[in-house]
């Protein structure tokens, strides 16, 4: 396979111990921006309706489609499947300071709106001192997610001036190891970078599928009200990540296929490269 340049945040520093791998990132602290006055604050219900109604509206992903997402996640060979309570799980993690983290995120909450419904989201910026300073996102700290057909773990490493916040659980310690910093697969480079996403052991994602750049010095209504439009590069990039995520979602389990979420136009016509069915 090719090894792409990643689109990645710093390597993650890993110490095996009894069993599980610790992680530890490390950013300059920055002063921030007005736009980092809401960092932690509840997403307010308005703005939640507006996702959940962006995440549902056929028409705009049929005119998207996976817009400039480039599908180059890779497959997971010989490996179980990764299932939750009896649900295929899907494994996030990433850091607050990220910002590659930052727009991973937006098509992945749009893309598991889908299948469910997430309780205490809150809006969140990206660290005051990397590139692409600020951009605008969510964390999954202290959020949870329920869908009868999908589980989902999620770890954010650092708070966004670089202070440690989570230990990754057991489930995102065997992920991380084995299909990230273990893996042959990835960039030697890259490996042990964030975002990290595990879909159900079948395909695995390190780093983002498209650049923060598209959403830079833009605010959460901003860039809300640029997914409405189907031709604009917001929209392009994250309902085209939220279809493409979807749709390896889809493939991920049988279980899934009969779901509303994955009879939708714009899964059906996706291809899925190097895909472990």
């Amino acid at each position: 396979m090719e090894k792409r340049k990643m689109m990645v945040c710093a390597a993650v520093a890993a110490v095996l111990v009894a069993a599980a791998v610790v992680y530890y990132l490390f950013f300059m602290r920055g002063s921030g921006s007005s736009i980092a006055k809401l960092d932690d604050q509840e997403v307010s219900p308005a703005l939640m309706s507006q996702l959940y109604s962006i995440a549902n509206n056929g028409t705009l992903s049929d005119e998207i489609g996976i817009g400039t997402v480039t599908l180059d996640l890779l497959p997971v060979a010989n490996a179980s499947a990764l299932v939750e309570n009896g649900k295929p799980a899907i494994v996030y993690v990433g850091s607050d300071a990220c910002p590659f983290c930052a727009i991973t995120r937006w098509g992945l909450v749009i893309a598991l709106m889908r299948f469910g419904n997430f309780t205490g989201l809150r809006y969140m910026t990206s660290s005051a001192s990397d590139i692409y300073a600020n951009t605008a996102t969510f964390t999954f700290y202290n959020s949870s997610y329920y869908s009868a057909l999908l589980g989902f773990e999620a770890a954010e490493l650092s708070t966004n001036d670089g202070k440690p916040l989570q230990t990754p659980n057991w489930i995102e310690n065997a992920t991380l190891g084995r299909y990230n910093l273990n893996n042959s697969e990835v960039p030697e480079d890259a490996r042990g970078s964030i975002p990290f996403t595990d879909f159900a052991n079948r395909s695995i994602l390190v780093g983002a599928v498209v650049s923060p750049q598209v959403v830079s010095k833009m605010d959460w209504v901003e860039i809300t009200a640029a997914l409405h439009n189907s031709s604009s590069p917001v929209a392009q990039a994250i309902i085209g990540s939220a279809d493409a995520f979807t749709a390896y979602i889809c493939a991920s389990n049988a279980s899934l296929r009969s779901s509303a979420a994955c009879n939708q136009g714009y899964i059906a016509n996706v291809r899925l490269p190097n895909q472990r069915a």
